[in-house]
């Protein structure tokens, strides 16, 4: 008879289902989007897609509490552990770059016909921004902040290991927040706007 420890859970078989399913899912509006070359919906859907490869990787790795059967994750944990953190900026990146062209689109007042090139660059440069700097800075930071390499959890697996400190909230918590506070002001600026 199996020890508890090696029972598998339902969540050991959802979530590397589920997963998987939502990076088939992904793949027809990241195609869609490349196509109308939308940097911050690509970057969404990847990271999305990153995360839940993760997702999936991790549960089929250590999908019970057996802790004697477990690999130690070294080298994949490493990796992992930094795309979850670049994960979590990257998000909330992509998403206040979508509100914010959405709030400039819906702003029926300052409506640009045709930007200038100036304008289609500087665009660029903050989204590019948003998406990709925030992930490079959290990666290179991280190394400030984590107590240790990684923690190891059933079905989740990998998993981020960060100080208890406050340079940890300053240098590398408080930012997806702040992006995504960022994203709610440019959501609230188009519905409040009355002209729609």
């Amino acid at each position: 008879m199996a020890s508890p420890a090696d029972v598998y859970t339902p969540a050991s078989i959802a979530l590397p289902t589920l997963a998987f399913i939502a990076i088939i899912l992904d793949m027809p509006p990241l195609v869609w989007h490349i196509r109308n070359r939308n940097i911050a919906a690509c970057n969404l859907i990847i990271w999305t897609s990153i995360f839940n490869l993760i997702n999936f990787v991790n549960a089929v790795i250590w999908p019970t509490d057996n802790i004697s059967t477990w690999w130690p994750g070294y080298g994949l944990c490493d990796i992992e552990v930094k795309l979850l953190l670049a994960a979590t900026f990257a998000i909330s990146g992509s998403l206040t770059c979508i509100m914010r062209a959405l709030a400039n689109v819906l702003d029926t007042e300052h409506t640009i016909i045709t930007p200038t090139k100036e304008k289609r660059r500087w665009e660029l440069v903050v989204t590019s921004l948003l998406c990709f700097a925030g992930p490079v800075y959290v990666m290179a930071i991280h190394y400030i902040v984590q107590p240790n390499r990684y923690y190891i959890f059933a079905i989740s697996g990998c998993t981020t290991s960060l100080d208890n400190s406050w340079p940890n909230l300053v240098l590398v918590v408080i930012w997806p927040v702040i992006f995504c506070l960022a994203a709610v002001y440019y959501g609230g600026r188009f519905l409040a706007n009355p002209s729609n």
